[in-house]
């Protein structure tokens, strides 16, 4: 299935009845220029670790719709990867998430998968402190696949539950690694935009002008092709129609 063209709902919008409900000029002119490439998005390829049923998964669901129930995110079997759309400052960010199974399953996780990754997420579960002692396993699977350079952020989930982790505690892991330290709910969703714009924030920042050209490079080859309609152009023998 393909994906709309990203000038269709600009259009749409263009044609209400209702002038009020039309786009101002400078949302316009943004859109259209985000569109031509003027304002060129990059992509960061980011890994999420930590034991099975710390919400990594849920995490990602509730940033991307903060309406998602919680019953409908079940635990990753193998290994998932998510598009997150972002934007910092003027800068535009696609975040190319890896989610991984859970500790029972960790061993057999490819590294070459996490490979080349620019950030990554160390999250535990601040009401259950095995989570937190198992980090250090995942630390060193971030060091070994990822590379010495990745921009690493601690994450402390379900802060709405019973405190089992003291944050002191977890700090002062953060301060020994080199790492920045954020507590989260995504049962609540407090700090979880935060989170996400924090880490993006921090590679943004680490990178020069020839990281965010060749990054820029790559994703526009990857994007060679944008289909019109659900059901693409000429997708059928013979059709000459568009029904954008």
């Amino acid at each position: 299935m393909g994906t709309l063209h990203p000038l269709r709902d600009i259009v749409l919008q263009c044609l209400e009845n209702d002038p009020s409900r039309r786009p101002a000029i400078t949302k316009l002119i943004w859109d259209l220029q985000r569109n031509e490439g003027s304002h060129k998005r990059i992509e960061l390829k980011i890994a999420i670790l930590g034991n099975s049923g710390v919400g990594k998964s849920l995490l990602i669901k509730r940033f991307i719709d903060k309406d998602i129930p919680q019953e409908f995110v079940k635990s990753t079997i193998g290994v998932e990867q998510q598009s997150v759309p972002l934007q910092i400052g003027n800068q535009l960010v696609n975040l190319r998430i890896v989610d991984p199974a859970g500790q029972e399953r960790f061993d057999s996780v490819a590294p070459a998968l996490f490979r080349g990754s620019h950030g990554a997420f160390l999250v535990y579960d601040v009401s259950e402190p095995r989570t937190f002692t198992a980090l250090q396993k995942h630390m060193q699977f971030i060091e070994t696949a990822c590379g010495e350079n990745v921009k690493v952020m601690l994450v402390g989930n379900k802060k709405d539950l019973q405190r089992r982790v003291e944050f002191e505690r977890a700090q002062s892991y953060a301060g020994l690694n080199d790492m920045e330290h954020l507590e989260v709910s995504a049962l609540t969703l407090e700090n979880v935009d935060e989170m996400f714009e924090r880490l993006a924030s921090k590679i943004l920042d680490s990178l020069d002008t020839s990281d965010v050209r060749i990054l820029e490079t790559s994703l526009s080859q990857q994007q060679s092709r944008i289909h019109l309609t659900d059901e693409g152009l000429g997708s059928q023998s013979g059709s000459t129609r568009c029904n954008c």
